[in-house]
């Protein structure tokens, strides 16, 4: 065969390296919404998602305990962020089951199911704005969408202490 027929290489392994840039690690997470709210949830989290939850109101509870439901034999307060944040509620809500590892179980309401997103851990978060929950203090722009990092522990611990404090 004439090796002429052969094109040439066109890059060297060397040169073909360098113009390959190299991947960027991401973090695979998930966020929820609530209003315009995208909440990332943590790691340390266990977390499942119900759709059609009984709730029973509770006379003289806080604005925020939407009520109390059973999930298999356990009987957990329900949580409304759409209360919590002062947003409007969705005539659909989704059930967020969430454990976190140092409080007891609770059942958020939320507007969807969680979604998944790659973070560049490189993309630095900033302080959110002063009209933002204390458990929200963080926020971060990623692949186009704001994302409030949310501090799930301090939010149960606040619920919490204003639960004690309304029993006291």
């Amino acid at each position: 065969m004439n090796p002429s027929h052969f094109s040439q290489p066109l890059q060297t392994s060397s040169t073909l390296t360098k113009n390959i840039e190299q991947p960027q690690k991401t973090e695979h997470c998930f966020y929820y919404r609530v209003g315009d709210f995208a909440i990332l949830l943590e790691k340390s989290l266990t977390t499942e998602v119900f759709l059609n939850l009984s709730v029973t109101a509770i006379p003289f509870s806080p604005n925020w305990c939407k009520g109390l439901t059973n999930l298999r034999s356990d009987l957990l307060p329900v949580v409304d962020l759409h209360q919590l944040l002062m947003k409007k509620s969705v005539n659909q809500h989704h059930f967020l089951y969430l454990k976190h590892p140092n409080f007891p179980a609770v059942i958020l309401s939320c507007d969807g199911y969680p979604q998944p997103i790659e973070l560049d851990p490189q993309n630095k978060s900033s302080k959110a704005s002063l009209n933002t929950p204390q458990w929200l203090a963080q926020h971060q722009q990623s692949l186009g969408k704001g994302l409030f990092i949310a501090n799930h522990g301090l939010l149960l611990k606040i619920l919490q202490q204003q639960h004690q404090t309304m029993i006291n």
